[in-house]
């Protein structure tokens, strides 16, 4: 099993873990996550040193670095040859050679590349077995027979491989000239190509930047379809033509996230997650036209190319758990913990609110999520806010000149992403800081997230009100009927959240007539 190339080291006191490197005598690190486990940020954590290495490469190469990279373009070449053609025991190779070299190319000592490595190892010449008494009977016919022997006087090292060569007829060296003819066409074919694969995702990366940009994408989104679109870039090759992608390529790139998944590399989560991504991307190719036809394994009547998650766990908060949640928290901390429960926000949804979205004398909360507010047929949602949870909101209203309504002590969003110089996604949430350090506090080891499914887990357990979960979570209408005919009960959604407070042992809001309920 392949090695990390990142080294674990646990943190201390205060310091949390990190990954560590050390290359050429001097040692990096890097965000460690969650921890040792977390998968995207080790992935994460790679990718930022790749970027490093390469730069420390170019300023200082090592020796036998041109040899390696020599190796491993034209590896590069023979898996998009056999790739393209179906070449599946070629391509195998090539893969297993491109990881093996640029394995060795991590090492804190770059060795020299064994025989093995080398392309032309792959056309061993045929031996011959020859007669132990061969040198008896050529020194016998010598004697009787005058033999001439022509002068070479340009005779060289040389020259001599280059007549042993011409004169090799074996299948192995015909063959071997007949991939050196391969892998000239692949040279060319990258060179001529307009439409080279790597191109196209750095245009699509691009475009979704600008959707980041118009607050349609959020960050850590567009760093995640980074991430996954450079490892299929790589485990594909990006010097291919879009216009080669197929289905076969695509079941092809399935197979190598289904083998993560069997080694115990990545979880089913994770896998699925890159596949996504592909996918997104091979539509988004030919939603624009830059293929005439999407692969047949897309067209959403089969189930071929997909990864199942694994099983769902749920995790929620017991009655007790929420007692002391409720009773045992105060001030801001407090209020994060009411507007998860009964609003149904993230963390997210809570620093995104707007001053026009609350509506402090009628005691409600007008909005659509945060995460899909640009879709149309995601709907608003008029929540009727708990007596405490008003109260609160109340009393953190922001009061400067920011359309945000909640503000961080420092005037600054309760939650912010960015990219760091390093090309490395960085995330400040303020309201899972306070909400970590009370759960330690009081001895509750469940995340934030749970508080949301809490709630709708209680709804939909309730015949009355099971109906209203999406609307409560704000996910858009499922049936046609929902998204055609019916409006929503606001009524009865007013009922509901009134019976999660009584749930919570919490002071019901007074329910007022429809007619003083606010207009969606």
């Amino acid at each position: 099993m392949q090695t990390n190339k990142l080294t674990w080291q646990a943190g201390s006191k205060n310091r949390a873990g990190r990954w560590r490197k050390k290359y050429n005598g001097k040692v990096y690190y890097f965000n460690g996550g969650r921890g040792k486990s977390d998968r995207n940020a080790y992935a994460a954590a790679i990718s930022e040193w790749n970027q490093i290495k390469l730069r420390v490469d170019a300023v200082i190469p090592r020796k036998h670095q041109a040899e390696y990279d020599s190796l491993i373009e034209t590896w590069d070449r023979v898996l998009t040859w056999s790739n393209r053609h179906g070449e599946t025991q070629m391509a195998q190779t090539a893969y297993e050679k491109l990881i093996k070299l640029r394995s060795a190319l991590e090492a804190p000592v770059l060795k020299s590349p064994k025989r093995e490595d080398y392309f032309e190892s792959e056309f061993t010449v045929p031996t011959i077995d020859l007669p132990e008494n061969l040198l008896e009977q050529t020194a016998k016919e010598l004697k009787t027979v005058n033999f001439v022997f022509p002068s070479l006087s340009d005779s060289t090292i040389e020259s001599r491989k280059k007549y042993a060569l011409e004169l090799d007829g074996s299948p192995q060296r015909i063959l071997r000239e007949i991939w050196l003819d391969r892998l000239d066409s692949v040279r060319e074919q990258s060179v001529n190509s307009q439409d080279l694969l790597s191109d196209n995702i750095a245009e699509f990366i691009k475009h979704k930047k600008q959707e980041v940009d118009s607050n349609r994408l959020s960050l850590f989104r567009l760093y995640t379809l980074e991430l996954h679109l450079s490892h299929f870039q790589q485990t594909i090759d990006g010097n291919i033509s879009i216009s080669e992608i197929n289905t076969k390529l695509l079941l092809k790139y399935q197979s190598v996230l289904l083998e993560n998944i069997k080694n115990g590399k990545w979880s089913n989560t994770t896998a699925r997650g890159y596949l996504h991504s592909m996918k997104s991307f091979v539509r988004w190719l030919w939603h624009i036209e830059a293929i005439p036809n999407l692969p047949r394994v897309l067209d959403g009547r089969v189930d071929i190319l997909s990864i199942r998650s694994g099983p769902m766990n749920i995790i929620e908060f017991t009655d007790d758990e929420i007692a002391v949640l409720l009773n045992k928290s105060k001030g801001r901390t407090k209020l994060f913990i009411l507007l998860m429960l009964n609003c149904g926000m993230t963390q997210k949804d809570i620093s995104d609110l707007r001053k026009n979205e609350v509506d402090l004398s009628a005691g409600r909360i007008i909005r659509k999520r945060s995460k899909t507010s640009h879709h149309e047929g995601v709907p608003t949602v008029n929540y009727l806010l708990w007596p405490e949870t008003l109260k609160l909101l109340r009393k953190y209203q922001n009061d400067s000149e920011s359309e945000r309504f909640l503000l961080n002590n420092k005037g600054a969003p309760l939650l912010s992403e960015s990219i760091n110089k390093n090309q490395k996604y960085q995330k400040s949430d303020n309201i899972k800081c306070v909400f970590d350090r009370f759960r330690k506090k009081v001895g509750i080891n469940k995340p934030l997230k749970s508080l949301k499914k809490t709630s709708a887990s209680r709804l939909r357990n309730n015949v009355s009100y099971n109906s209203l979960v999406d609307l409560y979570l704000g996910h858009a209408p499922q049936s046609m009927s929902e998204r055609h005919y019916a409006t929503h009960p606001q009524e009865l959604f007013d009922l509901a959240i009134s019976w999660l407070a009584a749930e919570f042992k919490l002071d019901p809001p007074i329910m007022k007539t429809s007619s003083d309920v606010p207009k969606l």
